[in-house]
């Protein structure tokens, strides 16, 4: 094989691997000029037994995956046989396989599990969704592109809905990944790739698999017993995870998600979640436990929406109260041209509608729960901000983007302040930038969507939310969600910090630790005894334990969020804190376990902020409620 210069019209460069019948290459196509992985079957390698089964799985391997196009999947752009070769000329994906990966990084981020998670889970459902079942999926048959990007490869043993290849009996597959029914002969289908996936999430957060053993060992324990549960195996997983895996693991496919889009969606949700720690005993105390703290743990990031962790319509053709949960966004522009471009390009991951003018725009918003609403700044009748600030009216919770090419930005950026609109994206725009913002906003608003009404409805204060980062990401999500409940302000340093401060009531500071660093610890600390009342939520790696429990004893932190932000967590921690916080004003001794006493510490927490932080505190004693200062 070493002396092959050339199959069909591709050049050989080097070899990659191999794998059963078949060896891959990476090679070059002349014609396009481009690298390819090209995988091919020697034919004179095949005894006549073996021939007529192998080239055929091999064809249906091409036809399973040359159907699929989704950035999760390594794409097929031909197939051809010559008289000594069969060959499939596949995208080259440069980086490894997530075998050989986590043989380097064997206790990957709970972060990066939850983005390798929501890519896989939304490539089996674009495949699902085709009809096409992998019926292998395990580690090594996923790449990971050093951008970060995994890629699920290898149909081999796919079956598409049309084809009748393989009956009951056949049994298919890598015995660790293997779902019951696939061990016992029968027709695996979609739920036994969710299976497999949930097999390799149960091994991403625990480091082992779920069964051990030899093949008839794993076969006896995957048809008849349940794995242990992974939060008895990692004391850094949430027991919502427990539930999680043990429906992904289920022995019968009934009993298992029925879909990837489920599967992610509760998934997240569990990776975004701390173990059960009771920070309430934690504050009031003397002696606090100390709570073994995650490394790491993932919640809903902006990226949540665009890579399949909600489930996203791929058709507009109707309108319908009844989606199943689909996130819906409302495009609203005069001109048709425009509207049709934001439909291709977005119709694959959302319910889209569309509406020439704001009355039609209002109509929609109205009958259905729209969460996100995008208006172009300039058509008849409406403007984009007068229809935005009317959307607010009819739906709060619907988040609202400006379109615009409008040069003088003054009155929309008043807009955007006044809380009218979330954000601006400048004409023309740029694809994945307005995908970007899209997929950030589309995450608040299914936040929205699902915490609307009941008590936290009412929930009315004077008092403001400060957010403190070095980027307004957190800033833009915190005001979305509560400006409806409260001011909300930003500061990038302690110095701004403290002049929002020195204007307004702060109920709740929102930091993140990694944007404001050692110095905003200390200030935390000073603050929490100047001003008992006012609750601290710490956006954080959670990567020092110890760090940890120190900001619980010294400045009773209110609450931790752990890096991606969940934002259901923070908005539920928000107004927990606001309640809180409305609760010392009307009854100050309530006040009495959030003091801090030992006047030790509190001047070692003085000796770690700078003269001008330091006296800007000071400067906050006559307010309401301050403390004497260290």
């Amino acid at each position: 094989m070493a002396s092959i210069a050339k199959i069909g019209k591709y050049e050989i460069k080097s070899r990659l691997g191999e794998g059963g019948a078949a060896i891959v290459f990476q090679a070059y196509d002349p014609v396009i000029q481009r690298t390819v992985a090209l995988k091919a079957i020697n034919k004179g390698l095949l005894t006549p037994a073996e021939r007529s089964f192998i080239l055929d799985r091999f064809r249906r391997e091409a036809q399973a995956a040359g159907r699929l196009v989704h950035p999760n999947i390594v794409a097929v752009f031909d197939f051809g046989e010559e008289r000594d070769f069969a060959f499939m000329a596949m995208e080259y994906v440069s980086g490894e396989s997530l075998d050989a990966y986590l043989a380097k990084h064997p206790s990957p981020d709970f972060s990066w599990v939850r983005e390798l998670s929501a890519q896989l889970l939304d490539a089996l459902d674009y495949a699902h969704t085709h009809g096409v079942v992998h019926r292998d999926v395990k580690p090594s048959n996923i790449l990971v592109a050093k951008d970060g990007r995994i890629k699920v490869t290898d149909f081999g043993i796919a079956r598409v809905e049309s084809s009748q290849v393989t009956h009951a009996g056949d049994i298919l597959g890598t015995p660790y990944y293997m779902a019951p029914e696939q061990f016992q002969g029968q027709p695996a289908d979609h739920r036994s790739d969710l299976y497999s996936a949930g097999v390799i999430v149960y091994e991403l957060v625990t480091g082992v698999r779920p069964f051990q053993g030899d093949t008839a060992t794993i076969m006896q324990q995957a048809v008849q017993v349940m794995p242990p549960p992974p939060s008895e195996l990692n004391l850094a997983i949430a027991k919502s995870m427990d539930a999680v895996l043990a429906r992904a693991l289920a022995k019968r496919p009934v009993d298992r998600y029925q879909s990837a889009t489920e599967f992610a969606a509760d998934l997240v949700r569990a990776l975004g979640e701390f173990p059960s720690v009771d920070f309430d005993v934690l504050e009031g105390s003397a002696s606090p436990r100390k709570p073994r703290l995650p490394e790491g743990l993932a919640g809903l990031a902006r990226r949540a929406a665009r890579s399949g962790t909600f489930r996203l319509a791929t058709d507009d053709s109707s309108v319908s109260s009844d989606d199943g949960g689909k996130l819906r966004v409302l495009f609203v522009d005069d001109e048709e041209r425009i509207l049709s471009a934001l439909r291709s390009l977005f119709r694959s991951k959302y319910h889209v509608f569309t509406a020439t003018d704001g009355e039609q725009a209002l109509e929609f918003v109205r009958r259905f729960p729209i969460q996100v609403v995008i208006s172009d700044q300039r058509m008849p009748g409406m403007s984009g901000v007068e229809l935005l600030r009317e959307v607010r009216k009819e739906s709060p919770e619907t988040v609202r983007i400006l379109l615009t090419g409008y040069s003088d930005l003054a009155s929309i950026v008043g807009s955007i302040n006044d809380g009218e609109v979330y954000q601006f994206v400048s004409k023309p725009w740029n694809n994945q930038e307005l995908s970007d913002i899209l997929a950030e906003a589309a995450a608040i608003g299914a936040v929205m969507s699902e915490s609307s009404g009941g008590k936290a409805t009412a929930l009315k204060s004077n008092a403001a939310v400060l957010v403190i980062d070095d980027q307004q990401e957190l800033y833009r999500a915190a005001r979305e969600m509560m400006l409806s409940h409260c001011p909300v302000a930003f500061a990038r340093s302690l110095q701004e910090a403290l002049q929002v401060m020195r204007e307004v009531d702060v109920a709740v500071i929102l930091a993140d630790i990694d944007a404001v660093g050692p110095e905003g610890i200390s200030f935390l600390k000073v603050l929490k005894q100047q001003h008992p009342e006012c609750l601290a939520i710490v956006v954080t790696t959670a990567s020092d334990s110890e760090a940890i429990i120190d900001l619980i004893n010294q400045a009773h932190i209110y609450r931790f969020l752990n890096k991606p932000v969940n934002l259901g967590l923070m908005r539920q921690h928000m107004l927990s804190a606001l309640e809180r916080y409305q609760a010392f004003l009307s009854s100050p001794t309530l006040l009495g376990p959030q003091k801090v006493e030992d006047s030790s510490k509190a001047r070692q927490a003085a000796t770690g902020l700078s003269e001008p932080v330091m006296q800007g505190l000071r400067s906050l004693r006559g307010r309401a409620g301050a403390e004497s200062a260290p």
